[in-house]
């Protein structure tokens, strides 16, 4: 029973490579539910989902010049912008 449970829970590593490729939109019917009852049951997981998609927000939000630069470097502004953003989630 253990191992079927594995087989449709999936485990903690495939869950936050699930986490990653939702953000990106493209999960497949099966990996939605797959990681919805993996989460269901994995608090360390859901929490990760969450600071995951809380850090590709402030990353949409805040810093679309790091799309416009050629070093691929934040500026102070948006750094010292995100760790507001981050202070903010966290009250």
């Amino acid at each position: 029973m253990n191992k079927l449970m594995q087989a449709i829970l999936g485990s903690c590593e495939r869950a936050t490579m699930l986490v990653e490729k939702g953000c990106a939109g493209e999960l497949s019917f099966f990996e939605k539910w797959q990681l919805k009852l993996h989460i269901g049951v994995c608090s360390y997981c859901k929490d990760y989902k969450k600071d995951s998609e809380l850090m590709d927000k402030m990353m949409d939000k805040n810093c679309d010049e790091i799309l416009k630069s050629t070093d691929k470097k934040l500026s102070e502004d948006c750094k010292e912008r995100m760790r507001n953003s981050i202070a903010d989630n966290l009250k």
